[in-house]
């Protein structure tokens, strides 16, 4: 059975066993069977110049400009895309996603040999992000 966490901005379902831990600037969320890092972040430019969607637009260039590959998704609610690279031993897969004004940069990191081992799980998990309307 999944469990619903909750921000004041957003939803996600997470499988029965997975935990969210709340850091200073992210939700670290653990994988009970994986080596592995997942976490969300909201996105908030403290200038006050870049909204999130510019930001968007900025982290694609960014992985473009860096010959990552950048493929469109939409992940419940949100929408956005996707980049996947190696660092060192690490595997990353990177989203940057928007719906309306909230923006969240997504993380997934395990080592290199595992790579695509949790694909399926962390991409139906993304699949339940929701956007929490206000009340009217």
């Amino acid at each position: 059975m999944a469990e619903v966490f909750h921000t004041s901005a957003w939803d996600i379902e997470l499988p029965t066993g997975w935990t969210v831990e709340h850091r200073s600037d992210h939700m670290w969320i653990r994988l009970p069977f994986a080596r592995a890092e997942f976490r969300i972040t909201a996105f908030h430019d403290e200038t006050g110049q870049l909204t999130a969607e510019q930001w968007l637009h900025v982290t694609e260039h960014f992985s473009r400009k860096r010959d990552r590959p950048v493929i469109s998704r939409r992940c419940g609610d949100f929408e956005g895309h996707e980049t996947a690279f190696a660092s060192a031993q690490t595997w990353i897969r990177s989203w940057a996603l928007i719906a309306g004004s909230v923006g969240l940069d997504v993380n997934y990191r395990c080592p290199r040999p595992d790579a695509g081992r949790d694909d399926s799980v962390i991409d139906a998990v993304l699949a339940t992000l929701r956007l929490r309307r206000a009340a009217t």
